[in-house]
């Protein structure tokens, strides 16, 4: 890695350099730009899987200026024990564009986003992402692809972390498809996941077909059944309910 502490210089304090296997212009995968920010917590902050940090407006426009995104760290540390903990966000140049729309919407001059916890052993891992997913978006795509029409478009999340991966809190990089190439359009959230089907059931040898649909959102899941018969579960309070509505 190339890491200035303390550095001065244009929002970026280095960067990391990948390889396959040795260190030689061969093996070279790609360059990782970089930003690190600490900060001091009296609290055992090392127990939480995520956090949040403020980021400032003008160093989000010169990691977007630059197109090649930004891995970006933010290291608490305990001023009385000592105890250090890395936390990271994967900052890829459709991050960068929605979170300078959300502020130039709302005026402000940063955001507070959230940040996963780095465990020991994972630093490849997101390097390697990192790099697959900023090879996907071309800043020159990005801006140019509100001029173009898609009918067409595919849906990719990027950071899928075992034990860490919520489907409602993660980005959805959403790509146009023109001519089998992926243009990067926007991010978005997921706010539900539906499904619709139907079963065939027997009852005293008569079959029977029951249509019912399923949905999820960050708090509940509900199953319907036959627009009728609901069993509807909270998530965060872990209580559920049943309701019958007249047919």
């Amino acid at each position: 890695s190339n890491i200035q502490w303390n550095d001065k210089g244009l929002s970026f304090d280095g960067d990391i350099e990948l390889y396959s296997s040795d260190i030689r212009k061969t093996d070279f995968i790609g360059r990782v730009p970089v930003q690190i920010k600490g900060t001091t917590t009296h609290k055992k902050q090392h127990k939480k899987s995520k956090i949040k940090h403020s980021v400032n407006k003008k160093d989000l426009e010169v990691y977007y200026k630059d197109g090649n995104g930004v891995l970006y760290f933010v290291v608490t540390i305990n001023p009385n024990t000592y105890d250090r903990q890395a936390y990271y966000r994967s900052l890829a140049p459709l991050d960068l564009k929605g979170l300078l729309d959300t502020l130039e919407a709302n005026g402000n001059d940063s955001i507070s986003i959230p940040f996963k916890k780095l465990d020991k052993g994972h630093l490849e891992r997101v390097c390697t992402t990192f790099i697959q997913i900023v090879e996907k978006q071309p800043k020159q795509y990005i801006e140019a692809s509100n001029k173009m029409e898609f009918t067409n478009y595919t849906i990719n999340y990027a950071d899928i972390q075992e034990g860490l991966f919520d489907p409602f809190e993660e980005p959805v990089y959403i790509y146009g498809v023109l001519e089998n190439i992926e243009i990067p359009i926007e991010t978005a959230t997921l706010f539900e996941i539906r499904k619709k089907d139907n079963e065939v059931i027997t009852i005293d040898q008569e079959e029977i077909n029951v249509e019912y649909e399923l949905k999820e959102t960050k708090e509940v899941i509900s199953l319907i059944i036959e627009n009728s018969l609901t069993f509807e579960f909270n998530k965060k309070k872990k209580t559920g309910e049943v309701n019958l509505s007249s047919i």
